[in-house]
């Protein structure tokens, strides 16, 4: 929970564990965008990366991206 609280997005490769589940739950719930299932979003996202994480769609986006521009999508759910 700390840690979900501190965090602008919360991305995940797996999506079937309770655990998974319950921290997308949380972070929703504190207006954090979340996204599961990527399959391989950490893998590719590094650290001073700037994303734009769109937690209804459950899309990863490159860069800093307004709701009304479309960029490179770096993972999707």
């Amino acid at each position: 929970m700390p840690y979900v609280r501190m965090a602008s997005a919360l991305v995940l490769d797996e999506d079937y564990t309770i655990s998974h589940y319950h921290a997308v739950i949380v972070a929703r719930g504190l207006g954090t965008p979340a996204v599961i299932g990527t399959g391989n979003a950490t893998e590719i996202l590094k650290d001073g990366l700037e994303v734009t994480v769109d937690g209804s769609k459950g899309v990863v986006y490159a860069g800093k991206v307004s709701s009304n521009l479309r960029r490179r999508t770096v993972a999707r759910h």
